[in-house]
């Protein structure tokens, strides 16, 4: 069997693994609130441009199992294997170093276990092909390349402002890399007149609403401030994870060999990486986010084959051992009989998350009287994705994960009943409050496959309560829009504080 095939062969094992890991693992928290963004097509929302509000919204024409808008995430790491195989192979005119350098990218954990979607599948996607056009320009058509280099930075804007750590590489690579004044200046161009048209157009649809990511985004994300070492040796494992150890410690040797390579489009790719990697380590060091690095990662794979020495076979080899490890680990957790499981903190969240249409069903009795909902973003996607009806987001304190502000109007629930499901027990303060927002209030537990659900039914909503001590205090919090900001239309002011003057309200 010749080695091509064998290539092939491995190819399309890794790739089915994916596809059964995308399918039978249970849908998380953060993929349902997701999901709920796909049933309330928008523009931007609140945590983040819309992006992937809009593959959900076509993924759930495709069916409704999570499957589905998974297949995005699936779809981008054939993408990214397939990129780095043909750069690569434009570049050395080597098909079995450019098919090994693919696959040890696409036999990383990063790879394989990246099944489940998020507002990084797409970003990923589009900082990777930005800079594969950028590459692709040093043989192939500059100025297209240029303008598709920009446009697809401008769509990784639209998914996640992450972006912003590629833009800084690129004009690097450009002011390094491209060999001509009049090419450097031509990308320069075409990259800053593509990107002012996504940050206008994003500041204006902003203005019209409450610069709603905005506000959260710059002003009202919880962060931690203080540098730390922990912080940063757990960015460092991160990186030595995703990258795999061997390939970090081959990359840290022949750093030099990177950085001074002779071929200006490996030099590129090493750039790509290197610079946002380092200008992660910033924040990092105070607040690590471990998915930070993750658009990064790719291009690390494309600037080793620059390196003649490199023993492609032992790193995949030792790939396909480490990954070996996850793919028997997680099968094992998705067979795992759920009872093993119920000593673990959070095993009513994973009931929810696998069966949280017998928790509805537990309920049955109230639905006609009832309005439900549940205290968090998470817990009300999960709800929602299961049972295929609206579950509005009660009390929430949380300044994440805040769409539902917009997707329940409480104005239309005065004088209703509303049954509310938690998975944890209520805590005082949240019954001290539930006493001013309902006539009377009705405590009761449902339990589901070793699960305890606390449920609250609230008779008789007080709207106006809920204004003046609930809805005022989110304005006060999540809507308390800089002064310096253009003044422009809010679906929350608008929608409960219409009485009162934009002076007023802000």
């Amino acid at each position: 069997m010749n080695n091509n095939r064998k290539f092939i062969i491995l190819f399309l094992v890794i790739t089915f693994f994916r596809l059964f890991l995308a399918y039978f693992f249970p849908i998380t928290g953060d993929e349902a609130y997701f999901y709920r963004w796909g049933q309330y097509l928008d523009t931007v929302y609140y945590d983040h441009p819309g992006f992937i509000g809009w593959w959900m919204w076509l993924a759930q024409y495709m069916g409704h199992h999570i499957f589905f808008p998974r297949l995005l995430e699936i779809t981008v790491g054939v993408i990214i294997a397939w990129g780095i195989y043909s750069v690569v192979n434009d570049f050395t005119q080597d098909k079995n170093k450019s098919l090994l350098a693919s696959l040890l990218f696409y036999t990383t954990p990063m790879s394989l276990l990246s099944i489940m979607i998020s507002t990084d599948t797409p970003l990923v996607l589009f900082v990777f092909l930005s800079g594969w056009f950028f590459l692709r320009s040093f043989k192939h058509h500059e100025l297209v390349s240029y303008f598709l280099s920009a446009l697809c930075l401008g769509l990784a804007f639209w998914s996640k402002y992450l972006m912003f750590f590629m833009v800084w590489a690129l004009l690097l690579c450009a002011f390094i890399c491209l060999q001509e004044l009049k090419k450097k200046i031509l990308y320069i161009f075409i990259l800053g007149f593509v990107g002012l048209f996504f940050i206008a157009f994003h500041f204006y649809w902003s203005s019209q609403n409450c610069w709603w990511s905005v506000v959260f985004n710059i002003f009202n994300r919880d962060s931690e401030t203080e540098f730390k070492l922990i912080h940063v040796f757990t960015y460092i494992s991160f990186l030595v994870y995703l990258t795999t150890p061997w390939m970090f410690y081959f990359v840290i040797k022949n750093s030099k060999k990177l950085s001074f390579t002779t071929s200006p489009y490996f030099k590129a790719a090493w750039l790509m990486y290197a610079i946002p990697i380092l200008l992660l380590a910033i924040p990092s060091s105070s607040y690590p986010n471990l998915h930070w690095p993750l658009s990064y990662i790719p291009f690390i794979f494309i600037a080793v084959a620059s390196i003649q020495d490199i023993n492609f076979q032992k790193y995949l080899k030792f790939n396909l051992i480490f990954t070996s490890i996850h793919i028997l680990f997680f099968t094992v957790l998705i067979f795992l009989p759920d009872h093993f499981l119920s000593s673990n903190k959070f095993y009513n969240d994973i009931i929810m998350g696998k069966y949280g249409n017998e928790i509805e069903n537990g309920l049955e009795k109230y639905k006609e009287h009832y309005t439900f909902g549940t205290v968090g973003y998470t817990t009300s996607g999960l709800m929602q994705y299961h049972n295929h009806h609206h579950y509005l987001v009660f009390n929430d304190k949380d300044n994440n994960g805040r769409s539902d502000d917009k997707w329940t109007d409480y104005r239309s629930l005065d004088g209703k009943n509303i049954l509310i499901i938690s998975t944890y027990k209520f805590k005082p303060l949240q019954l001290e409050e539930n006493k001013n927002y309902f006539k009377e209030i009705i405590y009761e537990e449902l339990t589901i496959r070793g699960a305890t659900f606390f449920i609250a039914r609230g008779q008789i909503f007080n709207y106006q309560n809920y204004l003046t001590h609930y809805l005022t205090w989110v304005k006060n919090q999540y809507y308390n829009i800089p002064t310096f900001l253009p003044k422009g239309q809010c679906f929350f002011f608008e929608r409960y504080f219409s009485q009162l003057s934009m002076k007023e309200l802000l």
